[in-house]
Order: C-alpha cells, then sequence, then structure tokens
C-alpha cells in the first residue's frame, strides 16, 4: 500500500509542479507584453519628437530666411536713405 501512496504524492507533485510552471509561464507572458507596451510607447514618443524637431528645423530655416530677407531690404533701405540725403543736400547748397 506504500507504494500507492508514493506514487499518489508523485502525482500530486508532479500536478503542483506543472501548475507552478504554468503560473509561471503566465507571469513570463504578461511581463512581456508589458514590455511590448512599452517599446511602442518609445517609438511612439520618439516618432513624436522628431516630427517636433522637424518643426523646430524647418521653423528656425524659415527665421533664416526671413533674417536674410530683412537684412537684404535693410541694406537697399539705406541705400536709398544715403540717395535721398545727397539729393537733399544738393538742395540746401543751392
Amino acid at each position: 500500500m506504500k507504494r500507492g501512496g508514493d506514487l499518489f504524492n508523485s502525482f500530486a507533485t508532479i500536478d503542483k509542479k506543472t501548475s507552478d510552471i504554468s503560473n509561471y509561464i503566465e507571469d513570463m507572458k504578461q511581463y512581456g507584453d508589458r514590455m511590448v507596451m512599452a517599446i511602442e510607447n518609445i517609438a511612439a514618443v520618439s516618432e513624436e519628437t522628431a516630427a517636433s524637431s522637424q518643426q523646430v528645423s524647418a521653423a528656425v530655416q524659415e527665421t533664416v530666411e526671413n533674417s536674410q530677407q530683412v537684412e537684404e531690404e535693410t541694406e537697399f533701405l539705406n541705400m536709398l536713405a544715403q540717395a535721398l540725403k545727397e539729393e537733399a543736400h544738393k538742395f540746401k547748397a543751392n
């Protein structure tokens, strides 16, 4: 009879260990799912950051172009002011 009890205990132990392994596998799957979600979130933030960087870069480029245009217009206005000053000086001389 002892042999039958040992066999029963062995099967009970195998059943418990199998259940434990199954629980560990489920835990690992949940951790894996969380990891995938975290990686997807990181990827989404990276994409948003890249898009924002492109927008900032475009805005900086536009600012540079506008600054160059302002500089050119300022030079033109200085030239006109100098010409007007010379013309006004002619009237004072007469």
